[in-house]
């Protein structure tokens, strides 16, 4: 990878994990045999790695205006990432996570601020790209900021890395975001399928 900081743009969820030996069926309340939360979000999750692997961390994102959204924040900075937030009130971006007796994961997200971090916000925190290293997007943010980041990156001649989240805004193939990410590749953009 070249030299500079990694720069994530991308989501921060606190995540609830529950762990169940199957699924409710419909109507039926069922009792699970764990439950803890954790933190999350595919941004914050790299943003977290590429830190303790060692790489200045730069993030652009959004947290929430509630608790949930100060622990998130204050995770990512007590692991080192520098953090560009935009502020809101919207509620933190939250997962719910089932895993099943058999090892199945089944997962809900609230996009929560996370549908805050929008091309504009991208736009306001464009220095970030001159001199990176590496610029990481994952799809769990509105497709127009994940667009607005490749133009940011490809401008600046920062390598890109997409990391696709099925199901997400920007997961359909005919997203903006993923056409731009396509068009890219022959660039030096990588895709990474979950």
């Amino acid at each position: 990878m070249a030299s500079g900081h990694v720069l994530v743009i991308g989501s921060v969820n606190y995540d609830y994990i529950v762990t169940q030996d199957r699924l409710p069926r419909r109507g039926e309340t069922y009792v699970a045999s764990d439950l803890r939360g954790a933190f999350g979000g595919k941004g914050a999750n790299q943003a977290v790695q590429a830190a303790r692997l060692g790489s200045q961390v730069r993030f652009i994102g959004s947290t929430g205006g509630d608790q949930l959204g100060q622990i998130s924040l204050d995770n990512l900075r007590s692991q080192g990432v520098e953090c560009h937030m935009r502020p809101t009130d919207l509620g933190n971006g939250l997962g719910i996570v089932h895993v099943t007796g058999e090892g199945d994961v089944y997962a809900t997200i609230f996009e929560g601020a996370n549908g805050a971090v929008d091309a504009a916000w991208v736009e306001e925190n464009r220095e970030l790209f001159a001199g990176a290293g590496a610029a990481v997007i994952q799809n769990e943010i509105p497709a127009e900021a994940n667009e607005r980041a490749v133009q940011l990156a490809v401008a600046a001649g920062t390598p890109r890395d997409l990391q696709r989240s099925t199901g997400s805004p920007g997961a359909d193939p005919r997203e903006p975001s993923v056409r731009m990410v396509r068009r890219q590749r022959r660039r030096g953009c990588r895709l990474h399928r979950p």
